[in-house]
């Protein structure tokens, strides 16, 4: 039997990975654990600073990224080069920041304008700006596989629904769906979203937030 063959039979056999998972595992533990953070299992943290209260499902990838406190992200989701805001709801299986491809050019295989991917490249220097910098606000639902495209801004309190891919930016309180995303309609009427973007809430601490909590069940009681 081929020598390698036998070896990755092995490594199926035995599962060392999981070893390996459960090692990275527990030093995501130890350097978030008290700032009562949550990491699953197979999640990769690179580069970025988490806020208090984050929570983070399994099998999740972020880098270069800052997530305000009190988010959450289900499992699967990545995020590349994206500021997230306080109190976003990030679904299953949800991809913020992916990579851009040129289309105005002979080809659009990497391999003709970037020098940074594992497989070889043609290029001595990048000729594409690949990863422009995405802002998500504060309170943003964020569905199930949906897809945030590079270069967009996310305003408070928006919904964007299940599978929709959005390649634009997206004004406060707005409800948006499809692809690409388009507007549906707005969560509230437009004195009820200044009153909410003025009073900041999200930037309140968690004594306040108890203490006013009766509040968040009706917009018409909040002030």
């Amino acid at each position: 039997m081929n020598k390698n063959l036998l070896l990755l039979y092995i490594k199926k056999l035995f599962k060392p990975e999981r070893f390996l998972s459960i090692v990275r595992h527990y030093r995501l533990y130890k350097k978030y654990n008290k700032h009562h953070i949550s990491i699953g299992f197979d999640t990769q943290i690179n580069d970025s600073k988490l806020g208090d209260y984050v929570w983070i499902g399994d099998k999740c990838r972020v880098s270069k990224s800052c997530i305000g406190r009190h988010t959450y992200m289900g499992g699967g989701s990545s995020v590349n080069n994206t500021i997230i805001g306080a109190f976003c709801s990030i679904s299953f299986n949800v991809k913020i920041g992916l990579g851009k491809h040129p289309y105005n050019m002979v080809s659009t295989h990497p391999a003709f304008y970037s020098n940074t991917k594992p497989f070889t490249t043609f290029v001595d220097k990048n000729y594409v700006n690949e990863y422009g910098s995405i802002v998500i606000g504060n309170d943003v639902l964020i569905g199930t596989n949906a897809t945030i495209m590079f270069g967009v801004k996310i305003g408070d309190g928006a919904i964007i629904t299940n599978n929709a891919v959005v390649t634009k930016d997206i004004p406060p309180y707005a409800i948006v769906g499809g692809v690409p995303a388009k507007l549906i309609k707005y969560r509230f009427d437009k004195e009820t979203i200044v009153k909410l973007q003025e009073s900041e809430w999200w930037n309140w601490n968690e004594q306040k937030i108890k203490l006013d909590l009766s509040k968040f069940l009706n917009v018409s009681d909040f002030k």
